[in-house]
């Protein structure tokens, strides 16, 4: 599976967290994988789900494809081991969510009708990554109204950033 990877955009990065159940149902979130690598090269992944009739079967399959293309050698690596997420995250400064919190990153994933949002920190002994499922068209809805709501900052171009 080829993945389209984008940083998080401003707008998106509340939905790289936990929401309440009242935001997860109306932005479509699925659920979300979290997990750390242990020692480094481990992979100890926990599934929690958020709202479960959005988890269908095809759900299941795709999510699958996404975490093998993110573990693949060949691929970007950014679920493979812990040096290799960091390795992505130094080469991609544009992914630092930028929160206050120290080395998180974010990227943005793609497919048909589903848009997952992956946050990675890649410190030894963190939570190194949680993967928020979301349905597409509840997802940008549920962010095209925080960016109306919000008026952008001064000097930034929040607003266009997030259509």
């Amino acid at each position: 599976m080829q993945l389209d990877i984008t940083a998080i955009r401003p707008a998106e990065i509340p939905f790289a967290f936990d929401q309440d159940e009242q935001l997860d149902s109306r932005s479509g979130c699925i659920g979300h994988l979290q997990g750390d690598f242990g020692s480094g090269r481990e992979f100890y992944p926990e599934w929690v789900d958020h709202q479960a009739q959005f988890k269908t079967h095809d759900f299941g399959v795709e999510l699958n494809k996404v975490v093998h293309a993110l573990r693949a050698k060949g691929g970007c690596g950014l679920l493979a081991d812990r040096h290799r997420m960091a390795e992505f995250c130094a080469r991609h400064p544009e992914t630092a969510l930028g929160t206050g919190y120290a080395a998180v990153y974010g990227v943005k994933l793609k497919t048909v009708s589903r848009t997952y949002l992956l946050r990675c920190d890649p410190r030894k002994g963190e939570t190194n990554f949680c993967l928020y499922a979301y349905e597409t068209p509840l997802l940008e809805h549920c962010v095209e109204q925080l960016v109306r709501q919000r008026p952008a900052p001064a000097g930034t171009r929040f607003r266009e950033e997030a259509r």
